[in-house]
């Protein structure tokens, strides 16, 4: 934030810089942020504030009310923020950023912070006397990571977005096992559901309850079976239609549950237990959007990371030598008509291929959690990698 003044003396604090009665803000009205209007870095993080703090704060360039402020000089408005509380105390520097921040929803952990931990306010002083003295810098690294316009981030169109695309990542889930359900787990199939019913009962007692949650302990016929598929399908279409939304995600999460659980070996591959746990998330994403997509980007960090490291720890030297897709598109099990050309392509490619998947696996996911261009980088790598794997194999 704006130019900071480096504590020196630690009584010098809010309690103790007080403004006179003539300069107080009036009773009853919000706290005053007063910043340097000619810095473009103040001028940046001031509106930001603005918009996170809305009308529980008012924020004036020191230029235009300075003079209702005589005790304080102009030498100490350019060098920081100053923050007048309707009492009349005053704080400036970092101080008063966390004070601004304290009325931003969410945002009060700062000041607690600043407050109460040993050794956090120094630390906090002079970080903001170094990024005061390096404003045209940090002016830039602001706009090249949040760009020209910052704004407080608001979930409500992706979270629409994500639940409503979910459900038909859902919709094709229920529908593809129903479909087969019979023959994989029906009273004739390969692994009949009745018989790992009666199994699991038969050595696990009540505890089986928690070892394999699912509907089917109430009733594992080839009826109970069709109707938890299909319902699930109905209920994917809901969700797509927005009727109902968190009683269908609560409810499409205990029917698939069910049936990974009910699937035995049909319904033990990564990408269920991907489902499920993104279910959960899509959950609480529907109750607290910015819970969600933190679970969400966490997930998702998690997903992609994971994918470079096991391809590292797998023993297999191919990987390491960058060789790997040399016979990835002609050993993979459902390989689709492009992978025979991308199988042609000259090594130098498939090797920088090969690097830039760990690329994007292991580097690109940390972006995940930054400022909002660096992610929108992260974003765009990992979609360019899924697309090429759906160009060239058949994965679900």
């Amino acid at each position: 934030m704006p130019a900071p003044i480096l504590v020196v003396h630690v009584q010098e604090t809010f309690e103790n810089q007080p403004v006179t009665a003539a300069e107080k803000p009036a009773q009853g009205a919000p706290p005053l942020l007063i910043y340097d209007g000619d810095c473009g870095f103040c001028v940046y993080w001031a509106r930001y504030w603005q918009k996170l703090t809305s009308d529980r704060v008012n924020y004036r360039p020191y230029q235009e009310v300075a003079a209702q402020y005589p005790e304080i000089s102009q030498a100490e408005f350019q060098r920081a923020v100053q923050y007048i509380a309707p009492d009349g105390r005053r704080a400036s520097a970092a101080e008063a950023s966390f004070l601004t921040l304290s009325h931003a929803p969410g945002k009060g952990v700062w000041l607690r912070l600043y407050k109460h931990l040993p050794g956090f306010a120094p630390v906090s002083e002079w970080a903001y006397a170094f990024t005061a003295a390096h404003r045209p810098q940090f002016f830039r690294v602001s706009k090249l990571l949040w760009g020209r316009t910052h704004e407080p981030p608001r979930y409500d169109l992706v979270s629409f977005l994500f639940l409503r695309l979910f459900g038909l990542i859902y919709l094709s889930a229920f529908v593809s096992f129903a479909v087969q359900a019979q023959g994989l787990i029906g009273s004739h199939g390969i692994q009949p559901l009745a018989e790992f019913v009666n199994n699991v009962a038969a050595h696990y007692g009540a505890e089986r309850f928690y070892l394999a949650p699912m509907v089917f302990w109430l009733n594992d016929s080839d009826t109970a079976i069709q109707i938890v598929s299909w319902v699930g399908a109905v209920l994917s279409l809901l969700l797509v239609v927005n009727v109902f939304p968190r009683a269908c995600l609560a409810l499409l999460f205990v029917l698939y549950l069910s049936l990974t659980n009910a699937g035995q070996a049909f319904m033990t591959y990564q990408w269920d237990q991907f489902l499920l746990e993104t279910g959960f998330a899509a959950l609480l994403l529907s109750f607290g959007p910015t819970t969600g997509v933190w679970l969400l980007r966490w997930l998702l960090f998690r997903f992609m990371f994971m994918s470079g490291v096991v391809k590292l720890l797998s023993g297999d030297p191919n990987w390491w030598n960058l060789s790997a897709l040399s016979y990835h598109f002609l050993t993979q099990p459902l390989p689709t008509p492009l992978a025979w050309y991308a199988a042609q392509l000259r090594t130098g490619v498939l090797k920088f291929a090969t690097g830039a998947t760990f690329v994007i696996e292991l580097v690109l996911p940390f972006l995940i959690f930054a400022p909002r261009q660096l992610r929108f980088c992260a974003a765009f790598g990992i979609l360019l990698l899924e697309s090429f794997i759906l160009l060239t194999g058949n994965y679900n």
